[in-house]
């Protein structure tokens, strides 16, 4: 079990990243700082978390010069009891850093694990997410980064912009168990390599232009004639092997004609 910010322990988080993660109280005691306590975390002989500021969160980093936790990061530097004081901007190359430090805010594959998708589309939501997720107590991993390429076209953000959201709400909220991140509706190739490179870790498909709405109501004879003219020489699978496949895996009977693989039929072409 992942230890929180502020607990006071040396933790190994659920998928077994071991790391010196004890309570930041030099960096939470900083006057003037109003630091996000459950982001507050201690790796070594660095603290670090994010802090509230007009104009928006800042990463905070309080750390003996040329500690190796300070690599990579940017901001303004100052002398804090003998130690240096960096703020910097929540921007790509700090969050880079940081994941660096804490691959949990870094999506990973979630596997046969029940999920449950968030899909923050404005950006901020996902420490709101986290404490209901908390609150909630259920074994569920959770998708916070989900969004559609439509809406993010709408929203004005790209795929990378939504999964940073996601990584610096995680971070806030000190969440520490992983999360998934889905890449929603892909309808193009493009898309797709967008949000792989993006670093996404699960993909949902939108084949809407290529269903056939006229299957529904054509008789069996017809739906199964026109699975046959499928383009299956280009796959490694033909129109009975996919239908067995399919009807296997929702334990449907193939022994007999049912409207379970009538359905099945219908639903392939």
């Amino acid at each position: 079990m992942a230890s929180g910010a502020g607990d006071g322990s040396r933790g190994r988080t659920s998928d077994g990243w071991a790391k010196d993660v004890t309570a930041a109280t030099d960096l939470m005691s900083i006057g003037g700082l109003e630091v996000r306590g459950e982001s507050a975390i201690r790796i070594g002989d660095a603290e670090l978390g994010l802090a509230r500021t007009q104009d928006g969160d800042r990463v905070v980093i309080l750390a003996p010069d040329r500690c190796p936790a300070l690599e990579g990061l940017e901001g303004e530097a100052s002398i804090f009891q003998g130690r240096r004081l960096l703020i910097g901007p929540t921007n790509p190359r700090n969050l880079s850093a940081l994941r660096k430090l804490f691959p949990w805010l870094a999506p990973r594959i979630l596997g046969l694990h029940s999920s449950f998708g968030f899909g923050d589309r404005l950006g901020s939501a996902t420490p709101g997410h986290v404490r209901a997720l908390r609150a909630a107590s259920v074994p569920l991993a959770p998708i916070f980064a989900q969004q559609s390429i439509r809406e993010m076209e709408r929203t004005g953000r790209d795929a990378t912009e939504v999964l940073n959201d996601a990584a610096w709400g995680v971070f806030a909220a000190g969440w520490r168990e992983g999360y998934g991140a889905d890449a929603d509706h892909l309808k193009t190739i493009a898309d797709v390599d967008a949000c792989l490179a993006a670093g996404y870790t699960f993909f949902t498909f939108d084949p809407g232009a290529y269903v056939d709405g006229s299957a529904d109501s054509q008789p069996a004879h017809s739906v199964r004639a026109a699975l046959e003219d499928l383009p299956w020489k280009s796959s490694t699978m033909t129109a009975g092997g996919c239908s067995t496949a399919i009807c296997a895996r929702c334990s449907i009977s193939t022994t007999a004609p049912s409207a379970s693989t009538k359905t099945v039929s219908r639903a392939l072409r």
